[in-house]
């Protein structure tokens, strides 16, 4: 009788194959998570990294129109000269704004703008100084106090820290992008291994549960003991 009683219980296997099954779907779903949360993190970092480029590349190319009005205002004493002069400094202070806010999150980024915003506002400050020697004392007078050369070694410097900026951030995109490539990498191989496991394990419980529903309906519980002097 206890023989027969105990056929009628669950086999564990049955039980098991579920729990493994159920397991498994938690931890796919954990590493999921944690794959596509990392690789939104290296996603949000290639983004800021190529607003930093262009932002550096925008700049540069506002710089060089300062400069090139400038020069020519110099050497001809036309103000129509002045017209790219006049925009580029009007556009410089918004497009360092730009970069120092692109980069608030990287703090190596953040001193080297810093630094490229003193030495672009010491070159714009010396243009101006140029630009107005030469309205009221002509060009001999600003090449008779070595100005120019002044405005150029500050613009070589601005130059020069763009650069270093630039440099940074293509080794920084390059890391970035290597991470981004690597972790959707493991989240599709996370994603295959997991979908096959789940098969396995769910055709697996159903193997059981089938061969368990077989075995119980085989069973037939033995009658119980008759106790003396009752009728039959």
């Amino acid at each position: 009788m206890r023989q027969s009683i105990r056929r009628l219980i669950p086999f564990p296997r049955e039980g098991l194959s579920l729990l493994v099954a159920f397991a498994v779907a938690i931890l796919i779903g954990v590493l999921s998570y944690r794959g596509w949360t990392e690789f939104g993190r290296h996603t949000a970092e290639l983004e800021i990294t190529q607003q930093t480029t262009t932002g550096i590349y925008s700049l540069l190319f506002a710089l060089k129109d300062a400069e090139a009005g400038q020069r020519g205002f110099l050497l001809t004493g036309d103000e129509s000269y002045l017209a790219p002069y006049l925009q580029a400094r009007a556009d410089i202070p918004l497009k360092l704004k730009s970069l120092s806010i692109v980069t608030a999150t990287r703090p190596d980024q953040r001193q080297r703008i810093e630094s490229l915003n003193i030495l672009v506002e010491e070159a714009l400050k010396e243009f101006a100084q140029t630009i107005e020697l030469r309205r009221n004392s002509g060009l001999d007078a600003v090449l008779a106090v070595d100005r120019v050369a002044r405005g150029k070694a500050l613009m070589d410097q601005a130059r020069g820290s763009c650069s270093e900026i630039q440099n940074a951030t293509a080794a920084r995109l390059t890391e970035h992008f290597a991470g981004a490539r690597s972790t959707g990498n493991e989240c599709g191989v996370v994603a295959i291994l997991g979908a096959s496991g789940m098969v396995l394990l769910v055709f697996a419980g159903t193997v059981n549960i089938q061969k368990g529903l077989a075995r119980r309906e085989s069973v037939t519980v033995a009658p119980l003991p008759r106790s003396p002097g009752l009728p039959s």
